[in-house]
This record gives structure tokens, sequence and C-alpha cells, in this order.
């Protein structure tokens, strides 16, 4: 039960902007070593089979995490990452609409 011995290894499909992607990041910034029972309860959030909601980058979606973790995203980048988001979902809705 050491502290930084267990990474839990989670990988996802998605698609975006017309393409298929893989990846593996729970959180943004990758993985990182934790205590075995951390790694355990994200292995139970994600079971083989389930279908998660990804958040990536509009611009670049291979930078994507299925969670947001404060601790390893400084606000500054994840406001940028949210501007862009919301500029990316009014620019859609303008042009479709």
């Amino acid at each position: 039960q050491g502290f930084g011995n267990t990474v839990p290894q989670v990988r996802y499909a998605f698609s975006a902007g017309g393409q298929a992607w893989e990846h593996d990041h729970v959180i943004f910034g990758g993985h990182r070593a934790m205590k075995r029972n951390l790694a355990e309860d994200i292995l139970r959030r994600y079971p083989i089979g389930l279908k998660v909601q990804v958040i990536h980058s509009p611009d670049d979606p291979r930078v994507c995490a299925l969670e947001h973790d404060s601790a390893f995203v400084t606000p500054m980048v994840y406001g940028i990452a949210m501007a862009l988001a919301g500029a990316f979902v009014m620019i859609a809705t303008l042009a479709a609409g």
C-alpha cells in the first residue's frame, strides 16, 4: 500500500473532428503513480465496455482525458481550454444556424 507504486491502465476510443482516436489519460497530464487503493478506485469507475465522455481540446483531440484533476491542471490552462471549447461551440452553433 505504499505511495507511488501503482498506475491504473485505462484505454478508451472516441471520435472527434471526423476521426477516430484512442488514448489512455484518465486525467490531464497523464498517468501518475499512486496508492493501490486509489488506482483500484479509478479502475472501478471505468470497467471494460463502459461508454465514457471524453474531454478534449477542439484544436487537438490528442489533448484529452476522462476527468479534470485540478492538482495537475493549473487554473490558467483550465481557463484557456474552457475558453477554446466555448468558442468552438459558439462558432459551431452560428455556422449551423
